[in-house]
């Protein structure tokens, strides 16, 4: 007989049932079902899988995270565990997410209602380009907020902070997205800006080395060669070609390496899939055509963020560049609230649809309710992916009642 090495328990798919697993000799012989955390991880913290003795493995969403392996390794199933582990976070709206999977989101498709900003490649570099314009300029805006408040660290009573996820980083190949990707690698941790980046091949020719470099917690999984298990490790030790296939994988950024097995993530456990359509900002309806995502400016100006002298700084979704002031004030006096903001952040230049939504802060939903009345009062056009104001908002031709 074997010596039993560990013995877990899961809730089973029957109402009262329990599975019970018992492991012989290897003690990562059996997956561990994800526990599907009801509440936020203490400090952060998402489990990702269990150890050999069977504790909790967890990372930490406020560090920028590098996921790699090979094919078979089990780099799909240790994101979607971390974004199980996350999702209490987004629920409650202290977390945004971000996506893009260049697979046409069969690894993250699953995920689009839950996220603020989702490409998914069918525009090839020029999708990916524009939602990381689209990040590097909300980085911008963060850091100024930051800097009125005398602050090193983003606190999420500014606002929420962002993950953003990267599936496959390799196939990016254009230089601004890459250019972009390590602008947000440096810079947007403190600011509240956290990426995950997944890569397959973990060699210099993929992504910049300045941006691996960033990605300080890593997730080491089965890699080709002793070449990308050092370009990983920074260094001999562990050896990742060493690791079985399946999940297995050390986390590495801690005080010493810790080898585990990530949790088991089955279909059932994930978001119901939604068709998803080229980049585009997302909410809880199957996006359109009118979703996808036009270019950012990279060079957003950070905006000059109010500071109650009582309360600090108050986080109201404050633009990244001033408000432009082009609207008449005939027509702005009838138009309060959001729809004011989304007029008083437009002018006679196009401008993207994500890069207004990130300004003024507000979702795909919101967005799309106001813009609607907007466009009918005239006040507004779209060309699918850009905005401008009319003439008649400028107040070259006014008339309307007041809305």
């Amino acid at each position: 007989l074997m010596p039993i090495s560990r013995v877990t328990g899961s809730p089973g798919h029957e109402s009262g049932s329990v599975v019970i697993d018992v492991s012989h000799g290897d003690p990562f012989a059996v997956p561990v079902r994800h526990p599907l955390p009801s509440r936020p991880g203490r400090k952060w913290s998402a489990p990702i899988g269990v150890d050999d003795a069977g504790r909790t493995i967890a990372v930490d969403l406020r560090r920028h995270t590098l996921v790699a392996g090979m094919t078979g390794a089990g780099k799909s199933n240790a994101v979607q565990a971390l974004l199980l582990s996350a999702l209490p976070h987004l629920e409650r709206g202290n977390l945004r997410l971000v996506l893009i999977d260049r697979k046409g989101g069969v690894e993250l498709g699953m995920w689009a209602d839950h996220a603020d900003l989702v490409d998914i490649g069918d525009n090839g570099d020029k999708g990916t380009t524009d939602l990381l314009a689209a990040v590097v300029a909300d980085i911008n805006r963060r850091l100024d907020i930051m800097r009125g408040a005398g602050v090193r660290d983003w606190d999420v009573k500014f606002g929420p902070r962002w993950l953003v996820v990267i599936d496959e980083a390799a196939v990016i190949r254009d230089q601004i997205a890459r250019d972009l990707l390590r602008d947000a690698a440096l810079r947007g941790r403190a600011a509240g800006v956290s990426l995950v980046v997944a890569l397959q091949h973990p060699v210099k020719e993929t992504i910049d080395r300045s941006t691996v470099l960033q990605l300080d917690q890593r997730i080491g999984m089965r890699v080709k060669d002793r070449a990308a298990s050092r370009h990983v490790v920074d260094g001999d030790e562990p050896d990742l070609t060493s690791l079985e296939f399946g999940g297995h994988f050390y986390l590495l950024g801690g005080r010493k390496p810790r080898r585990g097995r990530v949790f088991n993530v089955e279909d059932d456990m994930l978001p119901t899939a939604h068709p998803v359509k080229g980049s585009h900002t997302a909410s809880h309806e199957t996006a359109t055509d009118s979703d996808l995502t036009g270019q950012c400016p990279v060079n957003a100006q950070p905006n000059d963020t109010p500071i109650d002298p009582e309360g600090g700084p108050q986080y109201v979704g404050a633009p990244a560049r001033p408000l432009s002031g082009a609207v008449s004030p005939d027509i702005a006096a009838g138009w309060t609230g959001t729809a004011g903001l989304i007029l008083g952040a437009l002018d006679r230049t196009w401008r993207p649809i994500a890069a207004v939504r990130l300004d003024i802060d507000i979702s795909e939903r919101t967005w799309r309710t106001h813009a609607r009345r907007l466009e009918e009062a005239g006040l507004i056009e779209r060309d699918g992916t850009s905005v401008r104001l009319t003439p008649t908002a400028m107040g070259l031709d006014v008339g309307g009642d007041d809305h």
